[in-house]
């Protein structure tokens, strides 16, 4: 038995990727994923996998069988991928990697990794007061460079100085329902803060709340 926060769900498919894991495009065709699961040693262990939903083709790394990496079953029709989580589910934004949380961190069931170390995460769902002053979550030293509100969602992005490099951090708040919300967060080098952004808000308003079977 094993517990995973997040799977994909599309194309007639879902994925339950075992963690720790990292699933990534191999950018081959729109269904091509690479699912690694992290062992101790520096070996690969994990599955390729293309063909979706009718001629899927796997080719598996150092495990046995497809169970030892994901558990395969019946998904949305939908031809993206999404992230479905017990609460809510999202697009999968290209570019990035999906990765299971850290052991003990119950802060995000998962975390997209870009390019030079940028990351996108959710946290929630929440009450919607807990979030109501975006600008209130900036921290010492941190400046307010932009602020917006629309009917899908609020955001707020700020910039800080890190070892010399300027950094953007972005917080995006998406309302599940009338009483509860889920925060989408950003974190780049201001180099790559643009593409980041853009991809975390087109993510934001494909938020849907959802309860998987």
């Amino acid at each position: 038995m094993f517990h995973s926060f997040a799977r994909l769900s599309g194309f007639g498919v879902s994925i339950t990727p075992k963690p720790p894991y990292t699933v990534e495009r191999t950018g081959s065709s729109e269904t091509a994923l690479s699912v690694t699961r992290h062992t101790p040693d520096s070996v690969r262990r994990g599955v390729d996998l293309q063909g979706f939903p009718d001629n899927v083709e796997a080719r598996l790394v150092g495990v046995g069988s497809l169970n030892d990496v994901i558990e395969v079953g019946k998904g949305g029709s939908q031809e993206i991928w999404l992230i479905e989580t017990t609460n809510y589910s999202s697009p999968w934004p290209e570019g990035f990697a999906i990765d299971s949380p850290p052991p003990g961190d119950n802060s995000a069931p998962f975390y997209l990794f870009g390019e030079n170390s940028s990351v996108i995460y959710v946290q929630g769902p929440a009450p919607t007061h807990r979030a109501e002053s975006l600008p209130g979550m900036v921290a010492p030293g941190q400046r307010v460079i932009r602020e917006a509100s629309t009917e899908d969602l609020d955001l707020v992005e700020f910039s800080y100085d890190f070892e010399g490099t300027e950094w953007r951090q972005m917080l995006i708040r998406v309302m599940l329902s009338a009483d509860a919300c889920v925060v989408v967060t950003t974190q780049a080098a201001a180099a790559e803060a643009g593409t980041v952004a853009a991809a975390a808000e087109a993510m934001a308003r494909g938020v849907r709340a959802t309860v998987l079977p």
